[in-house]
């Protein structure tokens, strides 16, 4: 094929045209993203929820997320918590760069650094989750092989599915569920650390240790 000027010249608008439509596009893009965005963060104002959805009646939908990145600013004061146990929880590079070998723990940290998990408050375990929840036990067994505490809207779906929860009432059990999730992992810590510390200590520890900042985000499907 031979490529004459007049082709050039044909794609050459044509890529102008599209460049024109992309930033058009990616302009109204963002004004809708700042749009959920707001409404998000004014629909979970003083709430626990996380996340919330919104949809369309052909099936799409537009979820805002509210999510905590956990950076470690002081990993001698961890080391000196955790003891033998810092390398079993905390990944070290050769920047050096300390990390949490684990997304669960991550969230564990996160939520003491928020007083998710403070004291003297106590948290039900997750036995006592599971023996509370108002269904049936076979309904029960099957939500143990699927509530996982890392995705809300997942577990949402199944508490409403599995257990037959209204959406509301799924919601709030989830949010409950992902608290005696981090509240068992924060105490697995404890028992593993073994230093005598008082869980007031720890958490104090923890906190001087880290830093948590909050970021939002949007999905469409």
């Amino acid at each position: 094929m031979t490529v004459t000027k007049e082709i050039i010249a044909a794609k050459v608008e044509e890529m102008a045209k599209l460049s024109k439509e992309k930033a058009t596009l990616d302009l109204r893009y963002k004004e809708l993203e700042a749009f959920f965005l707001k409404l998000g963060g004014e629909k979970l104002r003083d709430s626990k929820r996380k996340t919330c959805t919104f949809d369309d009646n052909d099936g799409h939908d537009v979820t805002y997320i509210e999510a905590r990145t956990v950076k470690i600013i002081s990993p001698a004061v961890l080391k000196r918590l955790m003891g033998d146990a810092f390398g079993d929880y905390i990944k070290e590079s050769l920047e050096p760069k300390y990390t949490f070998k684990s997304k669960e723990l991550e969230r564990t940290f996160a939520s003491v650094y928020s007083a998710d998990i403070a004291v003297p408050e106590r948290k039900l375990t997750v036995d006592e989750f599971y023996d509370q929840l108002p269904c049936d036990d076979s309904a029960k067994s099957a939500l143990r092989k699927k509530l996982k505490g890392a995705n809300f809207l997942t577990d949402c779906k199944n508490l409403v599915s599995i257990g037959d929860f209204s959406e509301e009432d799924a919601a709030d059990y989830a949010y409950l569920f992902s608290e005696c999730l981090e509240w068992q992992r924060f105490m697995t810590v404890l028992e593993t650390i073994e230093n005598g510390r008082s869980v007031e200590e720890v958490i104090k520890s923890i906190n001087s240790a880290i830093s948590v900042s909050d970021t939002t985000k949007i999905t469409v499907l």
